[in-house]
């Protein structure tokens, strides 16, 4: 009686199990099949993200690039800059070599990365289709040594201009030469052309030629003819100067320029190493060691298109004077600005300056030149 009792439990033990199983699987087997509705945020975040490449550890310079070194980070696509490398180009980046050092964290750049690393450091800072050229610099150009790179400028351009000859290509006026024929005739030279004095030359000898040219030298430049309003008599009017007085003026040739070094690059060759240097304290009695003298620099490189490369290059031989203007680091995306070329009749206009009168009286001691009061005291303290 026992034994049937317990079967029966064994057997409502067994169907309840069985009846459960079928109830789990069919749950499951249905919501497998059923479709599962997305989420819109998850939706709109994975939309809105992109995998990028980013640096596990630092890089050297020429460092190839391999797999352990770079990791995946999830970042926001409409912030994402132009040229950034995305997770699924790893393969393409693996083997390439780091153009510089490159920090950890980094996401890299196709800018950052180089097939096959040749050339300067120095070329590796120049973006494509620009070049870098020097021009020498002093105090005032520079802004008073003040520029580094990465520094934004524009470069202004002051020229000197002269009247020419346009056949001997001279300045004018030019000098004046007397053709006499052969024989005896008294000639007005000089001996050089330096020369401010004249001399009477008596030729015989030369009756061979067809004609001699004499030139006065110097002290016979082409003049004009004028009427003399008192005498109403015709005079001859030369320079009173030697030579003509150049004609100056001033233009911004370029803007935006890039600074990309101040001075001379260093010597890739040599490895520099710091090392402290011990402060020696004066002995008592004796003067204290001099300063160290300090070095300017008298040249900058600037990252410019090739034209004005090559027009930079024409003002250094041409001795033009250059001089850079500092730009804002606020304007450095700024849009270029016309200017005007300035002239002395520029200034007089723009400025409303007046031609000074002449007067019955002036200023004694005489002026003739300006000096600044700084020049002067320290011209007073360090005479010559």
């Amino acid at each position: 009686m026992r034994l049937g009792r317990l079967l029966i439990i064994v057997a409502v033990v067994l169907i309840v199990g069985v009846v459960a199983i079928g109830a789990i699987f069919f749950l499951r087997g249905g919501s497998s099949g059923a479709e599962v509705t997305p989420d819109p945020t998850q939706q709109a975040l994975e939309s809105n993200t992109v995998e990028i490449l980013v640096l596990l550890r630092p890089v050297n310079r020429g460092e190839e690039i391999t797999d352990d070194v770079l990791g995946d980070l999830t970042y926001p696509r409409d912030l994402l800059l132009e040229g950034t490398i995305t997770s699924d180009a790893k393969s393409e980046v693996i083997g390439k070599r780091a153009k510089y050092y490159l920090a950890q964290g980094l996401y890299l750049t196709d800018r950052m990365l180089s097939e096959n690393l040749v050339g300067s450091d120095a070329s590796l800072e120049i973006e494509a289709g620009k070049v870098a050229v020097t021009i020498p610099i002093d105090r005032i150009s520079s802004v008073a040594y003040s520029l580094q790179p990465g520094d934004r400028v524009d470069v202004i351009s002051t020229m000197l201009f002269v009247d020419l000859d346009t056949e001997f290509q001279t300045a004018s006026p030019n000098n004046t030469a007397g053709v006499v024929a052969p024989g005896p005739n008294v000639l007005l030279t000089t001996e050089s052309e330096e020369a401010i004095s004249a001399s009477l030359q008596t030729n015989t000898d030369l009756s061979n030629l067809t004609a001699q040219v004499a030139t006065g030298g110097s002290v016979a430049p082409v003049g004009r003819a004028e009427l003399d309003p008192v005498l109403q008599t015709p005079i001859y009017l030369v320079p009173s100067e030697d030579s003509q007085r150049p004609r100056m003026v001033s233009q911004m040739l370029m803007q935006n320029v890039t600074v990309l070094y101040v001075g001379e690059f260093p010597d890739p060759t040599v490895v520099e190493t710091a090392q402290a240097v011990p402060t020696e304290e004066p002995v008592e009695g004796e003067e204290a060691p001099p300063e160290p003298e300090i070095i300017r620099p008298d040249l900058i490189t600037l990252v410019v298109t090739p034209q004005e490369a090559v027009s930079l290059n024409y003002l250094i031989y041409s001795e033009a004077q250059l001089t850079l203007a500092l730009r804002s680091n606020e304007d450095a995306q700024a849009e270029a600005v016309f200017t005007d070329a300035v002239t002395l009749n520029y200034l007089k206009d723009l400025y409303n300056i007046p031609l000074p009168s002449k007067l019955e009286f002036g200023l004694e001691p005489r002026v003739d030149e300006l000096v600044s009061p700084d020049a002067e005291e320290s011209n007073a303290e360090n005479p010559q």
